[in-house]
């Protein structure tokens, strides 16, 4: 199985970085470039974070576009990711996740 390549642009969306590898022949949903921002703001910091506090922040955005692909199902999304129901949820009330998950599902 190809690992997907996260740097890939999508060239439809300028503000946008795809999820997928330029040999394969099929669509790709692309990231918007706001997600890779507090990634890159943490790389450039002086002194870096501790390696716990660097962690959270592509743990939270993988949670939230797992999220979104699964139309914010949990179990879903929590299959996706290959973790439990619990976990997902644990994770979800660490990241304060579940009240801005349900105000964008609409509930």
């Amino acid at each position: 199985m190809a690992q997907a390549n996260p740097v890939v642009s999508d060239p439809k969306k300028e503000d946008a970085i795809g999820l997928g590898s330029p040999d394969e022949d099929q669509e790709f949903e692309p990231i918007p470039i706001a997600w890779a921002t507090p990634l890159l703001t943490l790389l450039r910091q002086d002194p870096l974070p501790a390696l716990k506090d660097a962690l959270a922040i592509p743990e939270r955005l993988l949670i939230l576009r797992a999220l979104n692909l699964s139309q914010g199902n949990k179990t879903a999304t929590a299959e996706m990711l290959g973790l439990s129901r619990s976990t997902l949820y644990q994770k979800m009330g660490k990241y304060s996740l579940i009240a801005e998950e349900s105000r964008s599902q609409g509930a």
